[in-house]
């Protein structure tokens, strides 16, 4: 005797039963003998719609009155920018647990962490003044490059000092609000120094003021060594504002790769809106006999340059609105056996006897610059 499912195969009956899409019950037919058509079988339910990823922003201000000990923020997210603050003191944050790594959050470099958390907590060992804010996201990704110029545009909403050529990615920057003693000082003749102000600023409430020597031709400059990531494509970028008529700023760039020293200078000489590149043997050469500057001191002059180490040339210039391709230019280049560092100067220099003053802003070093 047949069993029933062998008999429901040959009788081309029903044989068992499924759910399909509409959520209803549909039969499953055993093919029959003959040329009877057979029922097809129900299509699989399709897969649900991925929900769509959700960006969301926090804001916390914190006044900084007193020390602070494990104050606790219940938020989650995987990103946290450090915004504009007045802050006076060293501040530390600890992800998700208080026997986590204290980390020290410092406004300069408007640091970003990219870590999963869902609390934080805030400690100053000593007691500052003044506020910070930070800003914590989710939904954020930050490994795609189309994603991180989109992190970009956000940090420079957020205060960013990198708003005038974003292109590179940044080594070091300074914005000057908080210890000029991040640089090495040099400051030759009566009456020059150097010191931070509040008598101008790009951003944020403090800039560098550099004051000359009384005497011809005295420089005033501050220096800051690095040792580079990677020698490939260099920029340097400083603002400047209130240059007296005889006044030059230079911009230079002091390059060891180990084998070799790139003198790689920018100069601007406001007297006769003059802009120059230092190239072989030491010689200026002009690329723009009429640089117009903006003379108010709540208006800033921003020069940049990049430096192709590998290729031994310079790439590009930008002054305020212009742009320059200077590719056929070569630094100065002597062989130089040291170990491979990076120098950045920004040198103020009096074309007469007279203390004369500037002030600059928003120092960036970047390398992996585009060609």
């Amino acid at each position: 005797m047949a069993t029933p499912l062998v008999a429901g195969i040959l009788a081309g009956g029903i044989i068992g039963y499924v759910v399909g899409k509409d959520q209803q019950v549909q039969p499953i037919y055993a093919p029959k003998l003959g040329n009877e058509a057979i029922p097809a079988l129900p299509e699989p339910p399709e897969p649900p719609e991925p929900p769509e990823p959700h960006t969301h922003l926090s804001r916390k201000i914190l006044g900084m009155g007193e020390r602070l000990t494990a104050v606790e923020w219940q938020v989650m997210g995987n990103t946290i920018i450090v915004e504009d603050m007045t802050l006076t003191g060293k501040l530390f944050v600890r992800f998700n647990d208080l026997n986590s790594e204290s980390i020290a959050l410092h406004l300069v470099n408007k640091i970003v962490f990219t870590v999963p958390f869902w609390r934080l907590f805030f400690d100053a060992p000593v007691q500052p003044t003044g506020f910070f804010t930070i800003i914590v996201g989710t939904g954020l990704e930050l490994h795609e490059r189309p994603i991180k110029a989109e992190m970009a545009e956000l940090a420079a909403r957020l205060g960013s000092i990198n708003t005038f050529d974003r292109r590179g990615d940044v080594v070091w920057m300074d914005n000057f609000e908080d210890n000029i003693n991040k640089w090495r000082i040099t400051a030759h003749g009566t009456g020059a120094s150097v010191m931070l102000s509040t008598g101008a600023a790009r951003n944020g409430a403090r800039s560098a003021k550099l004051v000359t020597g009384a005497e011809t031709h005295s420089n005033t400059l501050i220096s800051r060594f690095i040792v580079p990531p990677i020698m490939n494509v260099f920029g340097i970028e400083v603002s400047f504002a209130l240059t007296p008529m005889h006044g030059t700023h230079i911009l230079r760039l002091l390059i060891n790769s180990g084998t070799h020293r790139f003198d790689t200078q920018l100069r601007y000489i406001r007297a006769h809106r003059l802009l120059s590149l230092l190239t072989t043997g030491m010689r200026w050469i002009d690329i723009d006999t009429n640089a117009d500057p903006w003379d108010f001191h709540t208006s800033w002059n921003t020069m940049k340059y990049v430096i192709d180490v590998v290729n031994g040339r310079y790439v590009r210039v930008l002054f305020n609105g212009k742009a320059y391709e200077v590719s056929n230019i070569a630094p100065f280049i002597v062989e130089e056996h040291i170990a491979p560092q990076v120098q950045s100067q920004i040198w103020f220099r009096t074309g007469t006897a007279a203390n004369l003053t500037t002030y600059i802003d928003d120092f960036i070093l970047t390398q992996n610059e585009p060609p």
